[in-house]
């Protein structure tokens, strides 16, 4: 239940007060209560925020802004410290729990549930049949989207409105791994936008040319073993791969091989990556 003025104690040890920070429009925030980020503006917590950018706060002094704009009032927040809340009744925290992260459920009580921020570490109970926690504030912000560079994960990454990484939100795979493909079941598929290919057999096998994909010059990709007794060799006598040595190479499990798609005098054909032939 949400609460106004909330006169409980706190083990103050390394709080760090943030100062000047802007309420928004119509919000009204207790002393010692919880409090989130969101979109710049400080808002009593709420155990379904979005656009969330930092949770873990607590109010220093009572602040007003029923009748204001974003930002016609500020707000002194406390970040750290162990401070005492009350334990939810729709999903308490149970000794279990000691140890976990919990958040807001609203702007006095604290879950293991809800779509929050991390607001602290649960490390104990503090009042009559558990009905209040100490947590320990951690304070940290949330990564916003826009954030990450989605360059670094694949093309496509989004983030949802509390900025949580979804499988849906991405439209192209970030890891760029091919299915596994079975060697004799034709050539190896170059599947696009993907530069690393499984590869797997029914027993020991035999790269053979009608499993060598057509050759795209400059295109770089890894096969990869996936299993140490169903191992599968490519031969020296390939006619469009050509390996360090003029050896053959036997990929087991985590065991891969590099190739570079070349085209000169003519000729085309995989050659190893790094070595000299």
């Amino acid at each position: 239940m949400q609460i106004q003025n909330i006169g409980r104690p706190a083990k103050l040890y390394d709080v760090q007060y943030i100062s000047g920070i802007p309420v928004a429009a119509g919000e009204h925030i207790f002393e010692n209560s919880g409090v989130d980020i969101r979109g710049g503006y400080a808002y009593a917590a709420t155990g379904n925020p979005t656009g969330l950018q930092w949770s873990g706060l607590v109010a220093d002094a009572e602040v007003d802004n029923t009748g204001g704009a974003n930002g016609a009032a500020t707000i002194t927040l406390k970040a750290f410290g162990i401070f005492l809340w009350t334990n939810s009744t729709a999903n308490p925290l149970v000794a279990a729990n000691l140890g976990q992260k919990v958040r807001f459920e609203d702007n006095d009580t604290m879950t293991l549930a809800g779509n929050g921020g991390v607001a602290g570490i649960f490390v104990g109970f503090g009042g009559p049949a558990n009905t209040l926690v100490w947590v320990k504030m951690t304070s940290e912000p949330i990564i916003a989207r826009g954030q990450i560079a989605a360059d670094v994960f694949g093309a496509g990454l989004a983030l949802d409105a509390n900025a949580r990484i979804t499988t849906s939100a991405l439209a192209t795979p970030a890891t760029r791994f091919a299915d596994p493909q079975t060697v004799g079941a034709g050539a190896i598929a170059l599947a696009a936008g993907c530069d690393f290919f499984p590869l797997q057999a029914a027993a020991p096998a035999n790269l053979a040319d009608a499993n060598v994909p057509a050759v795209v010059p400059g295109r770089e990709i890894t096969l990869f073993g996936t299993d140490n007794v169903n191992t599968i060799t490519i031969p020296a006598t390939l006619a469009a791969v050509k390996l360090a040595g003029g050896a053959s190479a036997t990929l087991g499990e985590g065991s891969n091989l590099t190739l570079v798609g070349i085209n000169a005098g003519g000729s085309t054909w995989w050659q190893e990556k790094g070595r000299a032939l």
